[in-house]
């Protein structure tokens, strides 16, 4: 998505507006999804994660100082429920292997958006987690 449209639609759903929600929602689902299913590698945790992530994003998205940054936001969010999961019932601390997590996201272009595959902010903040 133009990142025009982006803000324009982020500003919309902070202010209240549902069809803008919604049509953020249509938009980055696929992408959270195939982030959380190539990290977790289950398909019913990864729905689960995605339905998460949006329950926050609902909730946090009129917290967002940067429209902008809404996808770096939204995956940041993804992979935190992911490394929760993990923690959780697999008793895996933390996502450690920084070529496999690059490997992750380079492999699968649904994995994020075009945009942010390539910042380097993104994949700094995913290696963190």
């Amino acid at each position: 998505m133009e990142s025009e449209k982006l803000v324009r639609l982020v500003t919309q759903a902070q202010a209240g507006d549902e069809e803008a929600y919604q049509a953020l929602y249509l938009d980055a689902y696929r992408s959270v999804f195939h982030l959380a299913l190539r990290i977790v590698k289950n398909i019913e945790d990864a729905e689960d994660i995605t339905q998460e992530v949006f329950i926050v994003v609902h909730e946090k998205l009129p917290e967002l100082r940067q429209p902008y940054a809404f996808y770096k936001w939204i995956n940041q969010i993804a992979v935190n429920k992911c490394s929760a999961l993990l923690r959780k019932y697999y008793g895996i601390a933390k996502l450690n292997d920084e070529e496999e997590i690059l490997a992750l996201l380079d492999d699968d272009p649904l994995a994020l958006p075009d945009k942010a595959i390539d910042d380097e902010d993104t994949r700094k903040i995913i290696l963190e987690v």
